[in-house]
């Protein structure tokens, strides 16, 4: 249950009451047009009769409509109304209008809630969705052609400031959560469906004559959905996105069946314009995150592996602006990935060794022979385009035992540390046992264990000291993950001072 001061949120059978409200919006306009259609009823007893239930369903909308508190949805249902009023001019449109507005503002806390619209610094969820559309505009910057499949883990690791505690899923926008996961051309396609229509509809308004209020509340419609879709994510709701195709098409074939009837032939730029506009606004979001990105202290990238059969494999690569120091490779575990977590560990220790000048690689091998194999390859191919620069290599969670296997079979001189997490001794096959390899690294080792794991990490430890090679086992708390991250960070300022 969703409540505003206190105010229960309508959400009807909708996940969200934002979902609610945008659907909501769309159908009060279609409702709208159908009155204006209705108007045009000749007999009489069944155009008042047809009037009167119609009113009676917007009126009963638009009080359901101010019931959800969806500032997208009052946004989408006032701009869709006034889009259809200045296509059509029908007074019936504009005392709708205000009927909404005087419904909105009557309903307890119902002013309050389209005050906050405009107070941004003053409502944490607007303030937060900015920075959540700054972020994602890096993210398309970073990725315009093909897009990511994972922005919130992304902008959670690169962008979300320290000070916020939140974990987001999706951007929380049509426009810009299509654009993050296809890519830019997939956001300008977006905008190009409903500007085609919207355009045609307000350049060939004066042919539909005196059906034109009834258009006008389908296109209307369309208008609404625009303007609300940039406040939350429809596209993925299937009753939402339904409606949306279903009613695209009509808007459609009838511009067509009309154009057709009154053998106009649309002009070059009838086309030419809604493009251009939906070129424009791709491209806006696109240059809007490579200023994102210059402001960052540090480059990033993000790419995806051919390592994983049966689950995708990433790698994060982040370069600080300033002179850089060393490279900290960094090898998670599966379940690491999962959740966004990897987003938690770049963002709260992976940002700390970037303002330190080290650069940051964070991938996820897979586990076993295969993973072994990968981990190799992968720390071979970091060493040769680094061959003067010192290598810290960090295995967390299941990779720890990887990274101590191929830090022994690479055992490069520039490899200047290496750290495993909770890393096992033995393991049933020897050649992935790190016992079996522990002491073929020249490098110095730490071992973090907690309680149940110290004495694997004690045993890998004794190993080395009797072969005089430099470790230290650290103990650290399990009951939750991040605790591992400050033993990290101490122990690599340790190492790097």
């Amino acid at each position: 249950m969703f409540r505003y001061q206190g105010e229960e949120r309508l959400q009807l059978w909708f996940v969200s009451p934002n979902e609610c409200g945008v659907f909501l919006a769309v159908t009060v306009l279609v409702s709208i047009g159908i009155f204006c259609g209705c108007l045009l009823i000749k007999k009489r007893y069944i155009r008042y009769t047809s009037l009167t239930l119609t009113i009676l369903l917007i009126l009963f909308q638009q009080l359901l409509l101010a019931g959800t508190y969806s500032r997208g949805g009052y946004l989408g249902a006032f701009a869709g109304l006034f889009f259809a009023w200045l296509l059509c001019r029908k007074k019936a449109v504009l005392i709708f209008l205000l009927t909404g507005i005087f419904i909105t503002f009557s309903i307890a806390k119902g002013g309050s809630r389209v005050g906050s619209i405009v107070r941004v610094s003053s409502d944490a969820s607007i303030a937060n969705r900015i920075l959540l559309w700054r972020g994602a505009s890096g993210i398309i910057a970073q990725n315009p052609v093909s897009g990511v499949s994972d922005a919130g883990g992304l902008y959670h690791a690169w962008y979300q400031p320290l000070w916020l505690d939140e974990h987001y899923g999706g951007m929380i926008s049509d426009p810009m959560g299509i654009t993050v996961q296809y890519g830019v051309w997939a956001g300008m396609l977006f905008f190009a469906i409903f500007l085609l229509p919207l355009y045609f509809s307000w350049r060939y308004i004066r042919l539909w004559g005196d059906y034109g209020g009834l258009f006008a509340g389908f296109a209307g419609a369309l208008a609404g959905y625009l303007v609300s879709s940039f406040f939350s994510t429809f596209y993925m709701v299937n009753l939402i996105c339904w409606t949306m195709i279903v009613l695209l098409t009509i808007v459609a074939l009838a511009l067509l069946i009309l154009l057709i009837r009154k053998k106009v032939m649309p002009k070059w730029w009838d086309f030419a314009i809604p493009i251009a506009g939906a070129l424009l606004m791709g491209s806006g979001i696109f240059l809007w995150g490579c200023v994102e990105n210059a402001r960052l202290p540090y480059s990033w990238s993000y790419r995806e592996l051919p390592w994983q059969e049966r689950h995708k494999s990433w790698e994060c690569h982040a370069v600080p602006k300033s002179d850089i120091k060393g490279t900290v490779i960094c090898m998670l575990s599966e379940k690491w990935t999962q959740d966004n977590y990897y987003g938690d560990f770049i963002r709260e220790f992976g940002r700390a060794l970037l303002n330190n000048g080290y650069e940051l690689l964070v991938a996820a091998p897979r586990e076993g022979r295969t993973g072994k194999k990968d981990a190799v390859e992968y720390l071979r191919e970091a060493i040769a385009v680094r061959p003067e620069r010192k290598i810290y290599l960090f295995g967390v969670g299941r990779q720890s035992q990887t990274a101590i296997l191929a830090a022994a079979e690479v055992n490069a001189v520039n490899i200047a540390g290496v750290a495993a997490v909770n890393s096992p001794a033995r393991w049933p096959f020897e050649e992935l046992s790190p016992i079996e390899f522990i002491n073929r690294i020249s490098a110095p080792v730490i071992l973090f264990a907690s309680s149940g794991n110290m004495p694997d990490a004690m045993e890998l430890a004794e190993l080395r000291n009797k072969a005089n090679l430099p470790v230290k086992t650290v103990e650290i708390t399990m009951d939750d993950r991040e605790n591992i991250l400050p033993e990290l960070e101490d122990w690599l300022d340790e190492k790097m001072d």
